[in-house]
């Protein structure tokens, strides 16, 4: 006999791969582009400081902040400091 729950739990899953949900982006017109990524740092900190195309060192409420983006591969990180009060 088979397992109610078990049987449910498969059917989820399949429908989970079967009929997966379609990203959406904000704005399909424009993608994030090293560029444009400058344009929202240099918007958070003026005093931003661009060493190379897709690194920026930055502080935010005083906490420094490393962004790294790669456009070849379409990633971006982000890694900042943390502090004890």
């Amino acid at each position: 006999m088979v397992n109610i729950r078990h049987f449910i739990f498969v059917v989820f899953l399949t429908g989970l791969f079967i009929f997966q949900v379609p990203t959406v982006r904000a704005d399909d017109d424009a993608p994030m582009t090293v560029d444009r990524m400058n344009s929202l740092i240099e918007a958070i900190d003026g005093l931003v400081v661009r060493k190379s195309d897709g690194y920026w060192n930055l502080k935010i409420d005083g906490v420094p902040v490393l962004v790294i983006a790669d456009a070849c591969h379409d990633r971006m990180c982000i890694l900042g400091g943390i502090s004890k009060d």
